[in-house]
């Protein structure tokens, strides 16, 4: 039998590398294929009528999230030095958490190098349910504005015992740039505020070495 490529795509596949989010997984195979769809699975018939099925849901991924603090003008990032980029405040689920527990949870932890405990879970849900979500494919965020920042910093100082990232616990949104330091190997070195523009653009970084 003559082979030709075909493409079989995957939905719910999510990988999440530097800035892109891609919501499929290609898998090709070197034979003519006939695709069927049904509830659950896509059944792959081969030209010689033998069958192939795979599940879809063996590749579902949880959906991840993150709270977008932002003005106007600009929106709160992190530099992640292990991606060397600068993205959104998120991540992936635990457990059966909603998009909202995990886009809190995330945030405490990459803001403050703090595991949330229960209290301040319980709190902050009662005060950030009802934000706005709002969809990038498979990744949920939350929109909250500086206001709601100043909100969430005052409530994890409240409920908890001090950041590892700062001598004295932020209550600016300069304290939260500019005292913050961090050890090596965590996930979110530097915070940022980022134009919101929607073409692409690039940093020039030329002068950096005579900055430092």
């Amino acid at each position: 039998m003559r082979s030709r490529r075909m493409a079989w795509i995957c939905p719910g596949y999510v990988y999440h590398g530097q800035s892109h989010l891609y919501d499929h997984l290609v898998v090709y195979f070197q034979f003519s294929i006939i695709l069927r769809h049904s509830h659950h699975c896509n059944h792959l018939a081969l030209s010689d009528g033998h069958p192939f099925t795979c599940c879809l849901n063996q590749v579902d991924k949880p959906m991840s999230a993150g709270i977008v603090f932002k003005s106007e003008t600009h929106v709160l990032m992190g530099y992640q030095p292990d991606k060397n980029s600068i993205s959104g405040i998120g991540g992936k689920p635990m457990g059966n958490e909603t998009p909202i527990e995990t886009a809190l949870r995330e945030t405490v932890e990459e803001m403050f190098g703090l595991h949330p405990k229960k209290k301040l879970m319980d709190i902050l849900l009662t005060v950030f349910t009802g934000r706005e979500p709002v969809k990038n494919g498979s990744y949920t965020m939350f929109l909250c504005s500086m206001t709601d920042l100043d909100l969430f910093m005052m409530s994890v100082k409240d409920h908890s015992d001090g950041s590892p990232y700062y001598k004295k616990f932020p209550k600016t949104l300069d304290d939260l740039l500019f005292e913050r330091r961090t050890p090596l190997g965590v996930e979110v070195s530097h915070l940022c505020m980022v134009p919101i523009i929607h073409e692409p653009f690039l940093v020039d970084q030329r002068d950096m070495k005579y900055i430092a």
